[in-house]
């Protein structure tokens, strides 16, 4: 078996789908296998078969549910997430293994570089206050006082994980979208006991910054229910106050505007779903780090084993209903 596993989401746009993939086969490490998610065949004009694994999901598949499909059928310990706006540098999965030699380390991130108009920007990762924003931790790559901050979880862009606890916490979740679901993951594996690492060594690029999501009812539905997943992990008084400062401040800011009052309407939706809330915090409970004892452990222990001399993985084409 592998101990690394590449998963990539592929829902549109070959071009930088083709940029990632072969920026992952000329810099991949021994032993792993690649996998590719795409909601539609792939007529493999290259012929990678050998090499990459391409399963075909429901043609309505979202980008998260992609992604979770790749986590399922991956067999490495550790899952390596990357979309298909990232290239990979030489070396940057070459420190990440050593990490998961903790079993209490569930997610490592790497530096996402990205070049624009304005220069080189690093994001670190994801962090989210109690009141309930998502934020990046984004700075020049050679700040100090950012390489300091605290990382709760890498962005879905790039992300190490290890792949049982992704499966105990339920994967990630497709209710809270692309834009919340990493944060969303890194809520749901401290709440069950794993920590997140960051290293500054390992370095990915892109030059498709993620944007700002603009207010929708959509966006308000997705990050209510981000809030009361997750609440649970916070002190409840002081993040319900923090909350509504958030919520009073979105709407006395944008009181002129449509589309913030069609934010509050998605956000009140999202809060008739808070049983469904209670039920994944309970679940989160459950996973105990004594539950990760026996064969989990066992399995974890390839990663100390003198890698392989692999290349590819297995056949191609294999169809997930």
């Amino acid at each position: 078996m592998p101990r690394l596993s590449i998963v990539i989401p592929c829902p549109g746009d070959a071009e930088c789908f083709e940029a990632t993939l072969a920026s992952v086969l000329q810099n991949r490490p021994d032993d792993c296998e690649i996998l590719v998610v795409q909601p539609r065949p792939y007529d493999d004009p290259y012929r990678l078969s050998g090499e990459v694994l391409f399963l075909e999901a429901p043609r309505d598949c979202s980008l998260v549910a992609l992604i979770n499909t790749g986590v399922r059928c991956a067999t490495g310990a550790v899952v390596h997430v990357l979309t298909c706006d990232v290239e990979v540098k030489d070396g940057w999965s070459d420190f990440i293994l050593s990490h998961f030699r903790d079993r209490s380390v569930g997610s490592v991130s790497p530096v996402l570089l990205c070049r624009d108009a304005a220069g080189q920007t690093a994001t670190r990762g994801v962090s989210y206050g109690a009141g309930g924003r998502r934020r990046e931790g984004r700075g020049a790559l050679s700040s100090r006082h950012a390489d300091r901050r605290q990382v709760l979880g890498p962005t879905l862009q790039a992300g190490f994980y290890r792949r049982q606890a992704v499966l105990e916490v339920g994967g990630f979740c497709e209710q809270v979208g692309e834009a919340f679901a990493d944060a969303d993951m890194a809520l749901a594996l401290r709440a069950a006991g794993f920590r997140a690492v960051h290293e500054n060594r390992s370095l990915v690029e892109t030059r498709r910054p993620a944007g700002a999501p603009q207010p929708s009812f959509r966006h308000g539905l997705r990050v209510e229910r981000l809030f009361w997943r997750n609440v649970g992990g916070f002190d409840w008084p002081r993040a319900l106050l923090w909350h509504a400062c958030l919520v009073a401040g979105e709407v006395l800011t944008g009181v002129f505007r449509p589309a913030v009052w069609a934010q509050l309407l998605g956000r009140t939706f999202a809060v008739f779903a808070i049983p469904s809330y209670r039920r994944h915090r309970r679940r989160l409970r459950e996973s105990t780090m004594a539950s990760r004892a026996g064969e989990g452990d066992r399995a974890d222990d390839r990663l100390f084993e003198p890698a392989a001399d692999v290349t590819g993985t297995g056949p191609a084409g294999r169809a997930v209903a």
